[in-house]
């Protein structure tokens, strides 16, 4: 490829909900930083893929997701970052009529980002900083050292030569950074699709000349907490139970009933679990249960679901419900599911999300204090909090920083970009 200016390293945010790469021209710290832009025009593509049976190959980002929701014949899957460090990373799934390891399809999907970026940078990257959650997994060092290496090991079978690790966190405050005119003790607060991650940097114009920024790092935290823990909250509370979530089934040749199984509606609220629901044997156990249901016409929903596969297309429905209700602070949002049947329809208010998304404020606040104490400082110390990460965008969430630190400037970064970036900044400043 031709010389283009830019350097031979980017920056690749691989998040659970969306992904984005970034690059970048020079060493210099004035140097641009620059955001592959996708064929829809944005600068993030959701993190998944589709493999069509009938054409034999896959597509990544909104490709993936409309040639699902428009029924095409295929597999489709999301959320892979959620399955590194765990058993389904070393299990095999079909696809295309094949069964795969699943670092092949994460490798799939990183591979076509980068085609993507190349081919339109007219430029080859052999060198990566990856974004990574501050812990994977909490309190279980052994699956935060098998993730990263999984994910390691799908970038190289991508093609990059060098693979390096930012913490998350950290790589939005050296976004943020650049907009800054004096220094700052910042406490960055990025909730993604799977994690939660918290950082205490020492941020300020004369410290952004690149280099070893050990010394500004006062502390990193994380929970494993995200947007699709609460997608699956409000599924479970709002779409499950049309589907027959908590409804009763009598016991065989008995008048005594029970519930129905969790397990089914705990899977279809799982973004990275619902694939699996399609399967003959998960369909004769629910048409089993449609006749000892004490209300079969909900079940005859799941049933439906199951059957044209379309949990995710009822996954995407509650994700766009859950924004579009945290956006309206009145009324009650409503969304069609005649995909499912006709007229059925759901809804949701601004006041419902806030209380149901409450239960994670807690997990939040702790971590966020946690932090604090690992930084050595006190809570009034803390200048700014800088909210990045879609999730961050919950009313809950900043109601949570604020009640923690009501003297700090809050502020929000570039909600979904900024870790792309400062990838970037931190990738011309390694591989230089």
């Amino acid at each position: 490829m031709t010389s283009t200016g830019y350097t031979s390293a980017c920056g690749f945010d691989f998040g659970t909900s969306n992904s984005a790469l970034g690059v970048s021209k020079g060493t210099s710290v004035g140097s641009d930083v620059k955001l592959v832009e996708f064929p829809d025009g944005k600068l993030t593509t959701p993190t998944a893929i589709f493999f069509d049976d009938d054409e034999r190959r896959s597509f990544t980002g909104e490709d993936a997701k409309e040639r699902y929701m428009a029924g095409d014949n295929g597999r489709y899957l999301r959320a892979l970052k959620s399955i590194l460090g765990t058993s389904l990373m070393d299990e095999k799934t079909v696809v295309m009529g094949h069964k795969v390891p699943f670092n092949f399809i994460v490798s799939n999907f990183i591979t076509r980002v980068k085609e993507q970026a190349e081919q339109q940078m007219d430029h080859s990257f052999e060198n990566v900083v990856v974004g990574r959650p501050v812990f994977f997994f909490e309190d279980d060092e052994a699956k935060n050292v098998k993730a990263e290496s999984a994910l390691k090991a799908c970038f190289e079978e991508a093609g990059f030569r060098s693979v390096e690790f930012q913490f998350e966190p950290l790589a939005a405050a050296f976004d943020f950074e650049r907009s800054l005119k004096k220094e700052a003790l910042a406490l960055i607060v990025d909730i993604g699709g799977g994690t939660s991650d918290f950082s205490i940097v020492r941020l300020g114009p004369e410290r952004m000349q690149g280099g070893d920024r050990t010394e500004d790092i006062l502390a990193n935290n994380g929970i494993r907490i995200g947007g699709t823990n609460f997608d699956r909250e409000l599924s479970l509370n709002h779409a499950q139970p049309l589907l027959g979530y908590k409804s009763t089934v009598k016991k065989f040749m008995q008048s005594e009933s029970i519930a129905m199984p969790k397990w089914i509606y705990s899977d279809l609220a799982t973004w990275q679990k619902i694939a699996f629901l399609y399967s003959p044997s998960t369909l004769r156990t629910v048409n089993k249960l449609l006749y000892q249901s004490n209300q079969p016409e909900l079940i005859e929903r799941l049933v439906s679901v199951l059957e044209n596969r379309s949990g995710h297309e009822l996954a995407f429905a509650v994700e766009t419900l859950k924004i579009a209700a945290n956006q309206m602070d009145r009324g009650v949002q409503e969304i069609d599911l005649s995909f499912i049947e006709k007229g059925l329809m759901m809804g949701l208010s601004y006041n419902e999300v806030e209380f149901e998304l409450e239960k994670f404020s807690s997990s939040l606040e702790t971590t966020m204090i946690e932090t604090v104490k690992l930084a050595g400082v006190q809570k009034d110390d803390i200048d700014v909090a800088v909210l990045v990460g879609g999730s961050a965008q919950m009313g809950f969430v900043k109601k949570a920083v604020q009640r923690m630190f009501p003297d700090a400037e809050l502020t929000t970064g570039n909600f979904f970009e900024a870790i792309a970036y400062g990838l970037a900044i931190d990738a011309r400043y390694r591989f230089a």
